[in-house]
């Protein structure tokens, strides 16, 4: 179940590489492209922001201004083919600083995605962004109802994996910030109950998404106290792995046969996306 190594070997050899694709010219404006569920959305925040947005707008004062493309899905799961099917293009249209990976973790939960798969899918999404000469900041979820009570446990062993595999990756482009571990702290070292900061189950209200946001941002003045972040390409590539050629690696893959040239083959692929939960409340998801 925790073995994600093995099973992310496909995703992490399409991603070591420089991709062969033209790419545009990086616009001036710093971008950041946020990916992930409802919290990353902003899902219940009044500001319309949701709490990576505030995080990063209050660590960075952006003094060219910063355009923020947020492409969160309300009740996604990493398997979610509106992401999986455009992540690929809005790498390579917005040519992003900054890509934000905001994995709430209690879909996938829930539906019972194997933690293999998840460690793969976000593996192959870091290593995308950094072809394209992008930092990657992984950003856990905030504390919420379920936290402390159906996901209890769960939750935090599972973002703990993602942590581990994110620097396990020893890239210096790639930063891990465990929100989900400051908020549980805040609120038990403050004799807080999460009560007033959720809304419903599975949701942070306005008032969570703004603490944590704060947090968010105090992190990422703990780690990058200057206030701004660059791509660092020593130590970013790994060569002589497999090259990415800017196509959608599909995932599932069993394995990637290496051929004598150094090219990477992908072998047939039999993995079915699940579609997105029908007739569901998206909220219910984080």
């Amino acid at each position: 179940m925790k073995t994600w190594i093995g099973a992310s070997l496909t995703v992490a050899l399409a991603g070591l590489a420089f991709s062969k694709t033209p790419l545009p010219p990086r616009p001036l404006q710093p971008t950041v492209l946020i990916i992930g569920g409802s919290a990353a959305y902003g899902w219940y925040d009044r500001s319309g922001l949701g709490f990576v947005e505030r995080g990063l707008k209050a660590w960075n004062r952006w003094p060219r201004g910063v355009a923020f493309k947020n492409q969160a899905v309300p009740g996604a799961t990493v398997r979610n083919p509106t992401i999986r099917g455009n992540y690929h293009d809005w790498l390579h249209d917005y040519r992003p600083t900054i890509v934000a990976l905001q994995w709430g973790m209690l879909n996938d939960l829930r539906v019972g995605t194997p933690w293999s798969l998840i460690m793969a899918v976000i593996r192959k999404e870091i290593m995308e962004a950094i072809a394209i000469r992008a930092v990657v900041m992984i950003i856990t979820p905030p504390a919420t109802e379920a936290t402390y009570d159906v996901d209890r446990g769960t939750e935090v062993a599972v973002v703990a994996e993602e942590l581990k595999m994110a620097r396990s990756l020893n890239n210096p482009n790639v930063y891990a910030f465990n929100v989900l571990g400051a908020m549980k702290t805040y609120l038990a070292q403050h004799h807080l109950t999460y009560a007033p900061f959720m809304k419903g189950p599975w949701d942070p209200n306005t008032r969570g998404h703004r603490l944590a946001g704060r947090l968010l941002a105090a992190e990422l003045k703990k780690k990058l106290p200057r206030g701004q972040v660059q791509f660092q390409t020593e130590g970013a590539f790994t060569p002589g792995i497999g090259y990415f050629t800017g196509t959608r690696w599909p995932l599932g893959q069993p394995l990637l046969r290496r051929h004598a040239v150094g090219k990477a083959k992908p072998a047939k692929n039999n993995f079915k996306a699940s579609p997105v939960t029908k007739g569901k409340n998206p909220s219910a998801h984080t």
